[in-house]
């Protein structure tokens, strides 16, 4: 849910810069290197999907 996706933005970085100071909807990064163009195009594809419920499993216990 939302608690993981901002774990994931907050918590990791993939800037080849390592540029820990520009803060952006994907995450922290220099916003122009390969790595924060794919994380943020990553993102962007993600932001517009529908959120989806996770399917329910039914528990037997026999």
């Amino acid at each position: 849910g939302d608690e993981l996706v901002d774990l994931i933005r907050d918590e990791t970085h993939t800037c080849y810069q390592g540029d820990r100071t520009h803060h952006h909807e994907w995450g922290c990064g220099c916003g122009q290197c390969p790595a924060c163009e794919l994380r943020a195009e990553g993102y962007r594809q993600f932001a517009t999907l529908p959120a989806t419920p996770l399917p329910t499993m039914e528990v037997s216990n026999g």
